[in-house]
């Protein structure tokens, strides 16, 4: 008698990325700040804006929400956020 089996384990299709490069400072730069959607993430990215300020004179803030956690934020808003900021922060909230 033979038996035989499956492996379920899948090998992941990983792209390997990087950190972006931190800026050298917070002054004045153009801060954007990236929701989910989810209620507390627009909470949270303002708390952390408030605090960012208080430290860094923090030239303009961008609020931009993408529709949907479970989706990827749409390119034509990762451009509009490209282009008005310096640096972007996201948050996750339930």
């Amino acid at each position: 008698m033979t038996i035989r089996y499956l492996n379920p384990v899948q090998e992941a299709a990983v792209k390997p990325a990087s950190l972006a490069p931190r800026l050298p400072s917070l002054e004045g730069c153009r801060l954007g700040l990236l929701s989910n959607g989810k209620e507390n993430a627009d909470a949270l990215l303002q708390m952390v804006a408030q605090e960012i300020k208080s430290k860094f004179s923090v030239k303009n803030v961008v609020s931009v929400t993408k529709f949907g956690a479970g989706m990827n934020c749409p390119p034509k808003f990762m451009e509009d956020l490209l282009s008005r900021c310096d640096a972007v922060i996201t948050a996750v909230g339930d």
